[in-house]
C-alpha cells in the first residue's frame, strides 16, 4: 500500500492506483480486457498511454479553463495543442471501428473517455469535433453507456471552448524621457507606420532578408493576361524558396457540408476574411470546384517562411484543412497544379471538377 488515492480494500488486501483498482474489478470479464492475449496488451497500451501521456499533457489547459493555477499563454496553447493531437491519434486509430480494441468495449475505452470529459467539455468544441467525427462518435458511444451514465451521469460535451485564465504578463517599466521634438512617423516598406503603439509584430518579421518582391508579384500576377503562363514563368524566376513557400490546402467536408453551393462559398470565403490581417505576407487562390450537388473547397498558397506559420496555426478553421507543401521548380504536377489554380477560370476542369467559385486572396 502507498498511503495514496484512490484505494480499494479487498479480502487480499488494499490496492492503489486507479488503473490497477479498474483491472481488479473487471477480472473475470469476457471481454473488459481483452478477448485475447493481443487485445489484452492493447488494452493495456491505450490505457496507460492516457495515464502516461494523455493527461499529463493536457493538465495545464484544464487548470486555465478552471483557474486553479495561473498559466501562461505559452504553456496553455502547448497543452491544448497536445490535447488536440492526443485526439487525432485516437481518430486515426478509430477509422472504421466502433472501439478502442476489438470489437467490444474494453477498459481502455472506459479509461480514455472518462480522462477526456473535461478536456471535451471545456475546450474541444464542436468546429474542432467536426473534424474528428470517428473520436467524437467514439466519445459519445461510451459516455451513452448505462453503466457509464450511472457513475458520470450525462455527459454533454460542449458547443464552444471555454476562455482560459491565462495569466498577465509583467508590464516592462517604461524610462522617463524628456518629450522629443514631434516628427513624422516612420514608415515600414508596406507604408504603414512604425511606432511602439503598433500591436505586436509577426514572428515572419525577423526572417531573413529576401529577394522576392512579394507586393510587386502580387501586382503582376493579378493584373496578367496570362497567368497560366508567362506569370508563373516569372514567378519562377524570382521565386526565393529560402524566404517563401508554396502549399495546397484542401478543407476535409463534414456531414452535409459541400452539397448546397452558396454555403459552401461561404465557408471558403468566410476562411479567408479570417486571414485578414496575413495578406502582406501571403498570395492565394481559393476555389470552389465540383457540381451543385457536391462541392469542394481547394486553393494553392504562396507566404513567407518555409513551413506553415503561427498565423495559420492560430486561425479557428485552418485545422480543418489538409495542407501539403508543394514544389514548383522540381514537381511537374505540382507547378501543372499551381498554373491551374493561379490561371483559372469559369470554364476550367481542375483535379477533375469544373471550377463554381474563384477567390484571391491578396
Amino acid at each position: 500500500m502507498t498511503g495514496k488515492y484512490p484505494c480499494l480494500v479487498t479480502p487480499e488486501g488494499t490496492l492503489n492506483e486507479s488503473y490497477a483498482i479498474a483491472k481488479y474489478l473487471a477480472h473475470g470479464h469476457a471481454t473488459l480486457l481483452g478477448s485475447s492475449n493481443e487485445e489484452r496488451a492493447k488494452v493495456d497500451q491505450w490505457a496507460l498511454w492516457g495515464y502516461t501521456t494523455f493527461v499529463p499533457g493536457m493538465m495545464k489547459a484544464v487548470q486555465a479553463v478552471h483557474g486553479w493555477a495561473e498559466i501562461s499563454q505559452a504553456d496553455f496553447t502547448t497543452a491544448l495543442n497536445a490535447i488536440k493531437q492526443n485526439a487525432k491519434d485516437l481518430n486515426t486509430n478509430l477509422k472504421g471501428k466502433t472501439w478502442i480494441v476489438g470489437d467490444n468495449v474494453t477498459l481502455a475505452d472506459l479509461v480514455l473517455a472518462t480522462q477526456f470529459i473535461i478536456p471535451m467539455q471545456t475546450l474541444l468544441d464542436a468546429g474542432f469535433r467536426k473534424a474528428m467525427p470517428d473520436f467524437g462518435a467514439w466519445f459519445d458511444r461510451c459516455v451513452a453507456l448505462p453503466e457509464f451514465i450511472a457513475v458520470c451521469g450525462h455527459i454533454k460535451s460542449c458547443s464552444k471552448s471555454i476562455k482560459p485564465q491565462i495569466k498577465a504578463e509583467p508590464k516592462k517599466e517604461e524610462k522617463k524621457a524628456a518629450a522629443p521634438k514631434a516628427a513624422a512617423k516612420p514608415k515600414d516598406d508596406d507604408g504603414e507606420d512604425d511606432y511602439t503603439e503598433k500591436k505586436a509584430k509577426s514572428a515572419l518579421e525577423s526572417l531573413p532578408p529576401t529577394t522576392f518582391d512579394l507586393f510587386n508579384f502580387k501586382t503582376l500576377m493579378v493584373n496578367h493576361p496570362d497567368k497560366k503562363g508567362a506569370a508563373i514563368d516569372e514567378l519562377k524566376k524570382q521565386f526565393d524558396k529560402e524566404g517563401f513557400s508554396i502549399w495546397f490546402l484542401h478543407y476535409e467536408m463534414y456531414g452535409t457540408e459541400g452539397k448546397v453551393l452558396y454555403m459552401t462559398e461561404n465557408l471558403c470565403k468566410g476562411f479567408l476574411q479570417r486571414f485578414d490581417d496575413f495578406r502582406k505576407w501571403c498570395l492565394a487562390r481559393h476555389l470552389v470546384l465540383g457540381t451543385e450537388e457536391k462541392q469542394e473547397i481547394m486553393g494553392v498558397w504562396l507566404w513567407r517562411g518555409t513551413g506553415i506559420p503561427q498565423e495559420a496555426n492560430d486561425h479557428p478553421q485552418f485545422e480543418y484543412y489538409k495542407t501539403r507543401k508543394m514544389d514548383i521548380f522540381n514537381n511537374e504536377e505540382d507547378e501543372k497544379l499551381i498554373r491551374a489554380f493561379w490561371g483559372a477560370e469559369y470554364t476550367d476542369t481542375i483535379c477533375g471538377l469544373p471550377v463554381l467559385s474563384i477567390n484571391w486572396h491578396k
